[in-house]
């Protein structure tokens, strides 16, 4: 199968882990359930374009019996944790048995008027916690040295030794690979431990699809949403149709 972005292509790619001996793990309790297990890996989503995409990603991993760990953008431009239509998207893929942790811009530091990055990061989990179903967990956007191989009191990060720096550490970041397709890698199980970070956005049922279109698909989601709240008032409500 040629090596894609497509959801068939992400199968094959899990496939090959659980038959090499792969034990999925979450970053909030990272002790394998099988002791015996002799390779685990630590699957992580960071969600930034869209929910609608990651839900797609969970339902096929959960079609597998697989779960994996979802970090939900606190301050995203493209959608609303908290808005009508996010909540359902959200519960949705707690209850198909995936974690949830909280995807972090350190930049908000200043307009949270916190001190450090550990205390923005207590602010988002102590504002965020109590509304949607979240593990104690973060991943950080475009991470900084700040936050690279630093271990923190009051929460996991992704970016922990343990996680990034002492085992493998492969990523799709910009829609790339920067060292080829993990698909043969997983199926060698080549690594003791490996953590693999998949963006939602990247992954759709074909692998033809432009990165323009791709963004025009993004903006008219977020487009359509804002058009339904400004539907609700008036004189938006007579004039957008």
């Amino acid at each position: 199968m040629a090596c894609d972005f497509t959801y068939s292509h992400y199968r094959e790619i899990v496939r090959n882990a659980l038959e090499a001996g792969y034990q999925i793990s979450s970053f909030h309790n990272p002790v394998p359930v099988d002791e015996h297990a002799k390779r685990v890996l630590y699957i992580r989503h960071d969600i930034d374009g869209a929910l609608t995409e990651a839900i797609k990603l969970a339902r096929v991993e959960a079609e597998m019996k697989v779960r994996a760990t979802y970090f939900v953008h606190a301050n995203s431009p493209l959608y609303n944790l908290l808005e009508e239509s996010s909540l359902p998207l959200i519960e949705e893929l707690a209850s198909l048995g995936h974690w949830i942790g909280l995807h972090v811009d350190p930049t908000m530091i200043s307009a949270l008027k916190a001190g450090s990055i550990e205390e923005l990061v207590e602010k988002l989990f102590a504002s965020f916690g109590g509304l949607i179903p979240l593990t104690r967990v973060a991943s950080f956007h475009r991470p900084a040295a700040e936050v690279l191989d630093k271990s923190f009191t009051s929460f996991t990060s992704t970016y922990e030794p343990r996680f990034f720096s002492t085992i493998k550490y492969l990523s799709d970041s910009r829609g790339k690979w920067r060292e080829g397709c993990p698909c043969e890698v997983l199926k060698d199980g080549r690594y003791s431990k490996l953590q693999l970070l998949m963006h939602p956005i990247w992954w759709s049922e074909s692998d033809q699809r432009d990165v323009a279109e791709l963004a025009e698909e993004v903006l008219e989601v977020r487009r359509e949403t804002c058009l339904r709240y400004l539907r609700t008032m008036e004189p938006f409500k007579s004039e957008i149709k």
